[in-house]
Order: structure tokens, then C-alpha cells, then sequence
């Protein structure tokens, strides 16, 4: 157990049982939350792309490479190991559009469309876990080391011409493949699939906060807070990572101010955004 995972089981914890007392409204609050992932990724493309992570340590992988350009002589230079995702380009802006609509259907009173929505936005993210191009779905197809391994990045990557290199060194250790944000992709999927499996008769009404899924959501809060100031003693005393404390401000506020169900799902979920970045 860590710090970051009581944190994660806070937000989670809160979130859930924010959902049962939201009920038909928390389709409002599982729609929010894949559009804004969907804008995110919209912005910046790279989100959805492979990046090779270390096995080890956690830290993104170089590898340092030698190119002869003609006209330029030899070059040495150190790359990340990056491979561009076959959706990147317009996957967030159909995540965008989706989010969108299901948001206006769903105040709108038209739960059918805000059903049909997520539901198209669950299934592309489906999509876009089955079309990376390395690891598998899920990118959890084992990990990668050794000169084949690197040769087989160099030939899929678009940035260099293989034909132009005359030596590579190799990293240390093993790497897997990854995007920056799986976390908070997947959380936005799940959202949506979520919302989706609503009843197409709930409503878009407002619910009180109340009862044992306030308490079970104040709980929650304790446990996000003991992560936190576990971090904090870990540390000496200071975090400077946002994160974690956006988390835990909005797991406050959920917790002790808020008196709707759809407020305090809204704000649980922004705590798991957060902490799943």
C-alpha cells in the first residue's frame, strides 16, 4: 500500500457511493467527465500516443542514436521512445463531440440519446485500447528490452530514417509501453459506459446528499486525507504535486459542503481525474 493508493481508493470509494445516491442525475456528472478527457485529448494529441516507460523506475526511456544526415555529417542525439497512435489525430475530437451531446441530450430530458452517446463513446475507447500498435490490448502485452526490441521502435517510428543510422546505444533495463495518461483514459471510459447502463427512465432530477452514502462519501474522504498526509510526512513535510491536493479539496468540499448528489458525484469524480492523471 501507498500513499497515491489510499488516495486512489478515497476518490474511488467516494465515487461510488456519490453514484447510488445520485442515481438518474449522475448521468449528468458521468457525461462531464469524458468530455472533458475528450478536450483534453483534443488539445493535445499526444495523450493517446505509446511512449515506452521503464520497468523499474517509472521514468519515460531514451535511447541515444547516431544518424549521418547527408549535408550535415554525423548527428547524436537522445529520443524518447515514442509511437504515434493510428486514432490519435481525431479520436479526441469524436470523444469531444460525443461528450458533448450526451451532456445537452441528458439536460435536455432525452436519456435515450445521452444513453447512445456514451455508449458510442465507451466503444471507441474500446477501439482505441484494440488498435495500438505495440503491447496488445491493454497495453499489457509483457515487456520490451534488448536490440530487437529497439530496432522493431526505429522501424515503426516516423521521425527518423533508418537508412541514416550508423550506431544506437541501447537503454537499461526494460521498458512497457504506455500512454502519459492510461488512468485517466480508462476512468473516462468506464464513466461512460457507466452512464450508459443508467436506466433509460431515470430522470435528470436533483437527490439529497444524505444518509449512509454521505457518510460512506465522508469515510472516503478520511482515507484520501491519510493518504495525503502520508505523502506529507514521507516527504518532510511539503508536497508541491498539485494532484493530490486538488483531490482532496474536492473530496472536502463534496463531503462537508455540498447537499446534492450530482455535486458531490461531479466532485468525486474530478478527485479520480485528479489522482489518475
Amino acid at each position: 500500500m501507498t500513499p497515491s493508493a489510499l488516495l486512489l481508493i478515497g476518490a474511488l470509494g467516494a465515487t461510488l457511493s456519490s453514484l447510488k445516491s445520485a442515481l438518474g442525475s449522475a448521468r449528468v456528472a458521468l457525461a462531464a467527465l469524458p468530455l472533458g478527457v475528450g478536450i483534453v485529448a483534443a488539445l493535445e494529441p499526444t495523450a493517446l500516443d505509446l511512449w515506452a516507460w521503464s520497468a523499474s523506475s517509472g521514468e519515460l526511456v531514451s535511447a541515444t542514436l547516431k544518424l549521418d544526415v547527408a549535408g550535415e555529417g554525423a548527428q547524436v542525439l537522445s529520443a524518447p521512445l515514442h509511437v504515434a497512435h493510428p486514432l490519435s489525430a481525431w479520436l479526441g475530437y469524436a470523444w469531444c463531440a460525443l461528450g458533448a451531446f450526451a451532456l445537452l441530450a441528458q439536460w435536455a430530458r432525452r436519456e435515450q440519446l445521452a444513453r447512445l452517446s456514451l455508449t458510442a463513446y465507451a466503444a471507441l475507447t474500446a477501439l482505441w485500447l484494440l488498435a495500438s500498435p505495440v503491447g496488445g490490448f491493454l497495453f499489457t502485452g509483457g515487456l520490451s528490452s534488448g536490440e530487437g526490441a529497439l530496432r522493431e521502435w526505429l522501424l515503426m517510428s516516423e521521425r527518423f530514417d533508418v537508412a541514416q543510422l550508423s550506431s544506437f546505444t541501447l537503454p537499461e533495463g526494460s521498458w512497457r509501453w504506455a500512454p502519459h495518461r492510461l488512468g485517466l483514459l480508462l476512468v473516462a471510459g468506464s464513466a461512460a459506459l457507466l452512464g450508459a447502463s443508467l436506466p433509460a427512465s431515470a430522470g435528470a432530477q436533483q437527490r439529497a446528499f444524505e444518509g449512509s452514502g454521505r457518510l460512506l462519501y465522508q469515510l472516503a474522504s478520511l482515507v484520501a486525507l491519510a493518504g495525503l498526509m502520508w505523502q506529507l510526512n514521507a516527504l518532510g513535510g511539503f508536497v508541491g504535486e498539485a494532484k493530490p491536493w486538488v483531490a482532496l479539496i474536492c473530496l472536502t468540499v463534496g463531503a462537508v459542503l455540498t447537499h446534492s448528489a450530482t455535486q458531490a458525484t461531479s466532485l468525486a469524480l474530478l478527485a479520480l481525474a485528479a489522482v489518475t492523471l
